[in-house]
């Protein structure tokens, strides 16, 4: 028995919702002279591109971005100053490459969409974990299915590592318990030390980092509202990608 017992089941897979988003997204050469953000919108294809590992052409991802624009992204495009200042901003320490392994940021980001429900983040995300989603600084191992289809007992689950579980147990309590969270849990987050590259182990979790690892739960909470309040929809191409995603006809109000 663990002491998280009681909340394992807000960490199932939401559903998906085959619903219309609650605001009119439109294709960019659509949206007039306007619109003042193409610089910031350009950003934002160069950052999606580079996470997902397309290949950069001149600065420019060979993609048709008519068929791969995010659609968070072009939700937030509906008001340019939004969408000018949130992309770099959370790119910084999303996508960027920081001390923190990309794959405790994934492990972080689908903890958070999982307990808001928020089908759009959690399978974008476990597909980031398991592509880009490095444990260590070595580079040596990803993030894997199993991990993912095992989130539930991570608790107890032997897939996870030590540092693994503590950022885990962080992104939970900051999404519940965020008034209260016990000085054990940070205690345990900046004891945790990795190998490093020439030999030795060095403390992952200094003060920038603490501060690092808590926005990107907090940001994904506002993120994961946002996307659910106005239902914006996953990709269709997001759907292929991931076999454990399976819409269903209406937005169900309990959908767990």
């Amino acid at each position: 028995m663990g002491k998280y017992d009681g909340i394992r089941a807000l960490l199932k897979r939401p559903k998906n919702y085959a619903t219309k988003c609650r605001v009119k997204t439109k294709r960019f050469e659509d949206l007039g002279d306007d619109y003042k953000s193409k610089s910031a919108y350009e950003l934002s294809h160069l950052a999606w591109a580079t996470a997902e590992g397309l290949e950069i052409r001149n600065g420019e991802p060979v993609i048709n971005w008519d068929q791969r624009i995010p659609n968070l992204t072009k939700a937030f495009g509906l008001n340019p100053e939004i969408l000018q200042t949130e992309i770099p901003f959370a790119n910084s320490f999303i996508f960027n490459k920081t001390r923190i392994p990309r794959g405790w940021k994934e492990l972080v980001i689908v903890t958070t969409g999982r307990i808001n429900k928020c089908a759009y983040t959690v399978y974008a995300h476990e597909w980031y974990a398991v592509t880009f989603g490095w444990r260590d600084w070595l580079e040596t191992e990803k993030v894997s299915q199993k991990m993912l289809d095992d989130l539930e007992n991570w608790e107890t689950s032997n897939l996870f590592k030590q540092e693994e579980k503590a950022v885990i147990e962080l992104a939970i309590n900051i999404c519940l318990n965020s008034h209260k969270i016990p000085d054990s849990v940070f205690e345990q987050l900046k004891s945790i030390e990795i190998p490093k590259k020439g030999g030795g182990k060095e403390k992952v979790f200094q003060d920038k980092e603490v501060v690092e690892i808590v926005l990107l739960s907090c940001h994904f909470n506002l993120l994961c509202r946002f996307l659910n309040t106005l239902r914006v929809e996953i990709e269709p191409d997001r759907i292929e990608q991931n076999p454990k995603l399976i819409p269903i006809d209406s937005f169900n109000e309990s959908a767990g």
